[in-house]
């Protein structure tokens, strides 16, 4: 009879040009939030939610416009649908680094995933943490060292286009609920990528290439020992 239950796996997916120096030293580059609130790659990473900090929902409404040049004219009535007016942070400071905290159905025998076909848009490669208690606390270490305030959570996931109320940074549209994201926010009061190192992972991390197939599973078999 197999024990069924569900476990937390931090994968990073990107680049092997960004993976190897992760996991050989350890070094996480943090991309300022104005990079993604801005970038472009067919909702993918970039969000264009990401600095966005208020939003108020009016749905369906009539919106009446007159010429400022023509106080007099008449006004012109527009019905509109789902209107949503937005305040942005135009200048957003801060770093982000973000990862998947993927649920994970383990059995007696072993593990197997199959990861969203959206993932090949991220990189090549794939690092798999497999110690993610050693691995938080190494990052936590090494975040104090830093003397930066900071955030780790998970990003909550809300139909923002018809939400109304504060966004946070982690606060995401629900379209992208697939990458399950584990969120890193470093208030270092730039808006330039910030680096830091928090020592080798090779000891609890392997890295593995992400081909370009309809469907992309692992399977990892449980030590007996």
């Amino acid at each position: 009879m197999h024990n069924t239950m569900k476990k937390h796996f931090l994968v990073k997916f990107s680049s092997k040009e960004f993976l190897e120096p992760l996991q050989k030293e350890g070094l996480f580059y943090c991309k300022d939030i104005k990079y993604f609130s801005e970038l472009e790659d067919g909702q993918v990473r970039g969000d264009n939610f990401e600095s966005v900090i208020d939003l108020q929902y009016l749905g369906d409404a009539l919106i009446q416009l007159r010429p400022l040049d023509k106080p007099d004219a008449d006004w012109v009535d527009m019905k509109s649908n789902n209107v949503q007016f937005k305040s942005h942070n135009l200048n957003p400071l801060g770093n982000l680094f973000c990862m998947s905290a993927l649920n994970v159905e383990v059995n007696n025998d072993s593990i197997l995933y199959t990861f969203n076909v959206r993932f090949n848009e991220f990189g090549t490669h794939f690092l798999l943490i497999e110690n993610d208690v050693i691995f938080l606390e190494r990052l936590r270490s090494a975040l104090v060292r830093l003397n930066l305030n900071y955030k780790l959570d998970r990003v909550k996931y809300l139909d923002l286009k018809k939400y109304s109320g504060k966004k946070s940074i982690f606060h995401k549209h629900n379209e992208y609920s697939w990458q399950e994201e584990l969120r890193l926010h470093l208030e270092t009061g730039i808006c330039e990528p910030f680096e830091f190192s928090i020592g080798s992972l090779e000891d609890i991390s392997t890295l593995y290439e992400l081909k370009e197939n309809p469907s992309l599973h692992i399977e990892f078999v449980k030590s007996t020992t």
